[in-house]
């Protein structure tokens, strides 16, 4: 039986096509996503992660659609970098990366964070401890247009980084354990500086 593409992968790649045509992009924090081993791993920024084999993830900001290429330009106009975007192969579960060099505390990200969203959220669960693998972290449960958001932070060095996760809000608590099966993978490679 011969396996088609499904029809949001198929209109993804025509997107992708098309928005190769828009200016470059520059990155910040140069990554990659090993789709055969489903890890993520940002050298310059020393972690890596690593998702099932479900998700594909787009590093590459010329691979982006339109949409997330201005998302990924407001980022940077506030000194911070999309490193991916992605979701599962259903289309049903989300997921994007946000690194910035501010050297804040995590819990001082994530409140500034909240602070700047909370005109807009529903169902805020408010700021829990959280260790992603042996890392420290954040986490972060709330609904914002008719979506539930898990968002994780944590800081390497320098960096403080937030990770999302979202989905429908009946959803969520089918893949909460997913989501925080991925986090547990988090690792940090290279000597701290």
């Amino acid at each position: 039986m011969k396996q088609s593409l499904p029809r949001y992968l198929l209109l993804l790649i025509i997107l992708l096509l098309i928005s190769s045509c828009i200016s470059p992009l520059k990155q910040y924090y140069p990554d990659k996503f090993y789709h055969e081993d489903s890890i993520y791993e940002n050298k310059q920024l020393r972690f890596l992660i690593t998702y099932s084999s479900s998700w594909y993830l787009f590093t590459n900001p010329k691979e982006l659609d339109r949409k997330t290429q201005a998302v990924y330009r407001s980022f940077h106009k506030s000194g911070m970098e999309l490193l991916y975007a992605g979701a599962t192969t259903d289309g049903l579960y989300g997921t994007r990366c946000i690194a910035g060099n501010f050297n804040i505390p995590i819990k001082t990200f994530a409140e500034n964070i909240q602070k700047a969203n909370r005109n807009s959220l529903e169902n805020d669960q408010g700021l829990n401890e959280f260790y992603a693998g042996p890392i420290p972290a954040v986490k972060w449960i709330y609904d914002q247009s008719g979506f539930r958001f898990a968002e994780y932070f944590f800081k390497i060095d320098t960096y403080d980084i937030r990770i999302s996760f979202w989905t429908k809000a009946e959803l969520f608590q089918n893949y909460l354990d997913a989501f925080e099966l991925i986090m547990s993978t988090l690792t940090v490679t290279g000597p701290s500086l």
